[in-house]
């Protein structure tokens, strides 16, 4: 499987939707470049304010953490509420383009520019400027570990 990477900057249409950018959509048709795109799941991310989306092989997988987890649990149940509760698919129409589900928009503060975050097996959608604040602290959390990516050159 080819991993979602880059970041894009997009605003909705006049009618509200949104073109995945091409890179991703490469993804989301299995590295084709024809074919219909696979459907995606949209839901709130679970620790930052943003939208996460993922084909539904990955969401399933994702989801197969709550199978392993005790029946009556109060994290359980949390996990739950986190990947079902907002949960949403998404089909995108054949220009590759999809209308962003306003409630899990509003959950992350997404008007109508936006920014699109490759994320492996996953795509975020942010609010530019709280994109930004994240990558900041991300940068300075590798730095300070140690980690920062370094070229192969």
């Amino acid at each position: 499987m080819s991993h979602f990477m880059g970041t894009f900057q997009a605003k909705l249409d006049s009618k509200g939707r949104v073109f995945i950018p091409a890179a991703f959509r490469a993804v989301l048709r299995g590295g084709a470049d024809e074919g219909d795109l696979q459907t995606i799941v949209m839901l709130p991310h679970f620790y930052d304010d943003c939208v996460q989306a993922m084909t539904q092989e990955q969401y399933d997988a994702t989801c197969a953490v709550v199978e392993e987890m005790p029946k009556i649990n109060r994290d359980r149940d949390d996990m739950i509420y986190a990947l079902y509760s907002h949960a949403t698919k998404v089909a995108p129409d054949r220009d590759g383009r999809i209308v962003l589900p306003e409630s899990v928009a509003m959950l992350a503060g997404i008007t109508d520019q936006f920014t699109f975050v490759g994320a492996r097996e996953r795509f975020e959608i942010w609010e530019p400027e709280a994109f930004a604040a994240r990558y900041r602290l991300a940068r300075a959390r590798n730095n300070a570990l140690g980690q920062a990516p370094r070229s192969a050159a």
